[in-house]
């Protein structure tokens, strides 16, 4: 089984896939809900590191 991390600063709309201090994990265990969840921030202008 996979999982899926993304951690998400909402102060500087910035998604990362690895650590970042002051930012809010998430997890997922299935692909498409990850990747669904990576284009709604998308839409919502978040940038990604």
């Amino acid at each position: 089984m996979n999982d899926y991390l993304v951690w998400v600063d909402t102060s500087t709309k910035i998604a990362s896939f690895h650590e970042v201090e002051a930012s809010d994990l998430l997890h997922f265990e299935q692909y498409e809900n990850f990747m669904n969840y990576l284009a709604s921030l998308t839409a919502q202008g978040y940038r990604f590191q």
